[in-house]
């Protein structure tokens, strides 16, 4: 286990393999987003969780894991990337506790992509996030979601 959060979801570990292995992951359930840039990692506010996390989200239906990372970069935080441009980290797997659409404990898993961020884009606050912010590893921004945190580092 690599870090458990204040809910008991763990992030068991971050399987370093080539992107094509994905397709041997199951579930594979959503992706998220290491952006960097002047040596800050971005954060964005999710209002449902009161916390900074990286951006992220799940995977729709006949969209790719890569897909997934660049529309939900764009949509939490109105950063544009093309798929293309983001690498790869790995393959992130959870134990995770019961939830309000998942009644029991499981594992899942998620694709973790990394992509450097030359210029910012104008951040519009919309239902899910509330705001975004560079964050430089040591400044205090607000609660941080510990798996996110962790992953930032890695990826």
């Amino acid at each position: 286990m690599l870090v458990k959060d204040k809910r008991g979801n763990e992030l068991l570990e971050l399987i370093r393999f080539d992107e094509a292995e994905l397709a041997s992951v199951s579930p594979l359930t959503h992706a998220l987003v290491v952006a960097r840039r002047e040596g800050s990692r971005l954060f964005v506010f999710n209002r449902y969780r009161q916390c900074w996390e990286l951006a992220g989200g799940v995977i729709d239906p006949g969209e790719t894991a890569r897909q997934c990372a660049a529309r939900e970069l764009l949509e939490e935080s109105g950063i544009q990337c093309d798929a293309d441009e983001l690498r790869f980290v790995g393959a992130m797997k959870f134990l995770l506790q019961p939830s309000y659409d998942s009644p029991s404990v499981r594992v899942e898993y998620g694709a973790l992509y990394a992509v450097a961020i030359v210029s910012g884009a104008a951040f519009v606050p919309n239902e899910e996030i509330a705001a975004v912010s560079w964050w430089n590893g040591v400044d205090e921004i607000g609660e941080i979601a510990e798996i996110d945190a962790k992953l930032s580092e890695l990826g």
